[in-house]
């Protein structure tokens, strides 16, 4: 047994507690809290409370930043869509020597609880969830749009004895996901096949396993994004998958499997050209982060509340070669305009089994991205500074002329072609 106690005190108005049925730590009845507490008041003290979980966190580099499948999808949403983080997580689970809910002059309300006992008490599930947002919180990123909120289930005087089996229940629904994906994963091989050889082929992560730092749901929201088969115009667009990983695989689960009834698939179509999609995705993402007086573009948007933060922090692109990205971006003003793209392939060769451009996407984005920026920047704003809500509501008209009905007469061109900045 160790000498360390931690004690902890949060603000949460609402506290609930139950009695767990037919547990108990001898005459002590083993109980369960529940409340809400916001992201950034979370201690991070308590992520040295381990010991009791039996998944940690995977971490890289001298600044020991959290890596990983779960933990970077966690920091995506507190990122890009913090509103809605609390309904996407299950939330932090501790055990506790003890919890208590007070309420101090002017009816402020405060949890209160200690650990004793490193052995006993802790983070039995949730690890990813805590670090991740200790991480967010350090590094300034929270999401400006709403105030992220976690849940806290606390459990007291919780038999030693069954804290394995505890732990190893509450874990469960990532073994689960994991052998989901596992069911998936010859499917993948033909976009690793693509990949090979290929500039940050060892960054796409397909299992949970794996220490890429880029999903590959992410992969496959980004050849989403270009599905025209799927998503043919702004009425029928890939903002309806946006921020659903889930609903990216059960479309690309969907179509691999409706191949033998179709004779084709159109994310086959696709995979061969998976990594000029994906650094075509680090080019607009380089280009749209960037900030300056002449051009502001998307570069300081979405700042946290009241701190200058989204510094520059330049880093090397995934996969586009000698292209650099000036800071961290939000996905959610990114993918409006990567999506608009979908109106510069050729839909005559597409109906014959090619991907092609009208013409070449890099001279296109330089040619319309302080146009595209200024429709994303207004959108922004007009969506109450939430980039979430951009990501879902903005698409394809981005990079179409809405007068321009008639089918140009472009050779090759099947479709409404790509508008020149005005």
């Amino acid at each position: 047994m160790t000498l360390d106690t931690l004690e902890i005190r949060l603000p949460t108005d609402q506290f609930r507690s139950m009695p767990i049925p037919g547990q108990s730590l001898g005459e002590k009845p083993t109980k369960l809290y529940n409340c809400f507490v916001k992201v950034e008041d979370l201690p991070p003290e308590l992520a040295d409370w381990m010991q009791v979980n039996p998944r940690m966190p995977q971490r890289k580099g001298e600044a020991k930043k959290v890596t990983g499948k779960v933990a970077q999808r966690i920091m995506n949403t507190l990122r890009d869509d913090p509103g809605v983080f609390v309904l996407k997580n299950q939330g932090i689970f501790v055990l506790v020597d003890h919890a208590e809910h007070v309420k101090e002059a002017g009816g402020e309300g405060f949890l209160v609880m200690r650990l004793t006992d490193k052995s006993k008490h802790g983070v039995v599930n949730g690890g990813h969830t805590l670090h991740a947002s200790l991480q967010v919180v350090e590094d300034g990123e929270l999401g400006e749009a709403a105030t992220p909120y976690v849940r806290l289930h606390i459990l007291e005087s919780v038999d030693p004895d069954r804290i394995v089996d505890l732990a190893e229940g509450l874990n469960r629904s990532l073994q689960v996901k994991d052998a989901s994906l596992a069911n998936l994963e010859g499917e993948f091989e033909a976009i690793k096949s693509a990949m090979e050889g290929k500039q940050g082929a060892d960054r796409i992560s397909y299992t949970m396993g794996d220490e890429g730092d880029i999903d590959i749901q992410d992969v496959l929201a980004r050849m989403a994004a270009l599905n025209v088969k799927l998503y043919p115009d702004e009425f029928k667009s890939p903002n309806v998958v946006f921020g659903q990983p889930n609903k990216v695989l059960a479309e690309f689960q969907a179509d691999i499997e409706a191949e033998e009834d179709k004779g084709y698939s159109t994310y086959r179509l696709l995979t061969p050209h998976v990594h000029e999609i994906l650094a075509l995705y680090d080019r607009v993402a380089s280009e749209a982060s960037k900030t300056s007086h002449k051009e502001p573009r998307l570069g300081q948007l979405g700042k946290e509340r009241g701190k200058n933060k989204q510094a520059k922090n330049p880093k090397p692109a995934p996969f586009a070669d000698g292209v650099t990205i000036e800071r961290r971006f939000f996905v959610g003003l990114i993918y409006p305009i990567f999506a608009a793209f979908r109106a510069n392939i050729d839909q005559k060769a597409w109906a014959k089994g090619k991907f092609q451009w009208i013409m070449p996407p890099e001279e296109l984005l330089e040619e319309t991205i302080n146009d595209l920026c200024a429709v994303v920047r207004t959108s922004f704003y007009d969506l109450n500074s939430d980039p979430a809500q951009v990501g879902k509501q903005v698409d394809r008209g981005l990079l179409l002329d809405p007068e321009d009905d008639a089918a140009p007469d472009a050779p090759g061109d099947a479709g409404r072609g790509p508008r020149s900045p005005h």
